[in-house]
């Protein structure tokens, strides 16, 4: 596995995320670059994945990625649970998504 990850700026720009979020989001960001779906960068990561890079229990991972769709940084596709992995489409290029919101022109 590539030990770097490429993370767009603006994630570090928004200020509406919780430290909690951030980590989700990174570690996300970071199985980016491993599958390519037809909407851009599909990650699917399990929850116990995302837990163990994060040391968040499972539900606060759960109620992450939910916060990070609202927010607009991630778009959940398919239906997770079932002894099934929620997939994620991620990337700024989402309609809406959160770095339109929060990049502005510097003056």
């Amino acid at each position: 596995m590539n030990p770097f990850a490429a993370i767009p700026y603006e994630v570090f720009a928004d200020r509406r995320l919780t430290l909690r979020q951030l980590r989700v989001l990174l570690v996300l960001y970071k199985y980016a670059n491993r599958k390519k779906g037809s909407d851009g960068n599909l990650v699917g990561p399990s929850r116990k994945v995302l837990s163990g890079w994060t040391g968040c229990p499972t539900k606060v991972i759960s109620k992450a990625t939910s916060d990070l769709q609202r927010l607009g940084w991630l778009r959940k596709v398919g239906n997770g649970g079932c002894s099934r992995s929620a997939r994620y489409v991620l990337g700024t290029g989402i309609p809406g998504s959160a770095a339109a919101a929060i990049v502005k022109p510097m003056v």
